[in-house]
């Protein structure tokens, strides 16, 4: 294993899920995880509040905790909200893949639907490949690694009011634009078309943010360009300035859920 300085944008988003007490492991997996070439970055926060943190190949030497969280490639997960005329979560678990079957591209059947309620009575929802999500527990549990959260980094970003959040990744860009929202894409000199995309969206409905705030992008980015592409102000940002909601968006459910 080597150290390395872990983004601490996630700090605060964790420990939110941490009861007092507790060890906790947090795992950050890479694109094309685990059959890609990518580093998995880990960090361990043992009951006394000590740190240890670091990046590998792969799970070997990795002991479990009492919390494993695992952050997910934000490309991994599809972030989509509905309502639906119930509140069992029984029935939701079978009407959503109906619901939102004109929103994903592959068949329902191939995809998992995971929901948290929001104030307003919607549901939030990310849906995740079950190849993938099998692919993923199963690589865990042979390491002997069983996760009690799993969720698409996209909502560790931190938030504050009128804004949204981008974050820099290697290899990813990702976007957080509400508690349960956001998407990602590669890394791009110039903003991605994705990005005016979601900010044409949402000027369109009147909820377009008044800023931009960056969080570890690289020194060669050219923000004063990137604003002017954007029409908006960009602004480096430090992780103690915003609030990080807890994010309560579980992939671990029904089938998935934690034994």
């Amino acid at each position: 294993m080597k150290p390395t300085n872990l983004d601490s944008r996630f700090r605060l988003a964790a420990a939110a899920w941490r009861p007092r007490g507790s060890e906790r492991l947090e795992l950050w997996l890479p694109r094309d995880w685990p059959n890609g070439e990518g580093e998995l970055r880990w960090r361990r926060t043992a009951a006394s509040g000590a740190v240890r943190q670091g990046s590998q190949s792969g799970l070997d030497g990795l002991a479990s905790a009492d919390e494993v969280i695992v952050w997910i490639p934000a490309a991994e997960a599809l972030l989509l909200s509905a309502r639906l005329p119930t509140r069992s979560e029984a029935k939701i678990a079978q009407a959503l893949p109906y619901a939102l079957e004109d929103q994903v591209v592959e068949p329902p059947e191939r995809l998992h639907f995971a929901f948290a309620r929001e104030a307003d009575g919607a549901l939030a929802v990310a849906v995740a490949s079950r190849e993938r999500m099998d692919r993923w527990l199963s690589a865990l549990a042979a390491a002997g690694l069983e996760p009690t959260r799993l969720a698409p980094v996209t909502l560790s970003l931190p938030l504050a009011e009128r804004s949204w959040a981008l974050g820099f990744f290697p290899g990813e860009i990702v976007l957080r634009s509400g508690l349960f929202s956001g998407l990602g894409g590669p890394v791009e000199p110039r903003p991605p078309a994705w990005l005016h995309a979601a900010l044409a969206e949402a000027g369109s409905e009147s909820r377009a943010p008044e800023r931009i705030l960056l969080f570890d992008a690289p020194q060669e980015l050219d923000i004063a360009s990137w604003s002017e592409a954007l029409g908006l102000p960009l602004e480096a940002a430090r992780h103690g300035d915003a609030a990080v909601p807890a994010a309560q968006l579980n992939l671990l459910q029904q089938r998935y859920a934690p034994r």
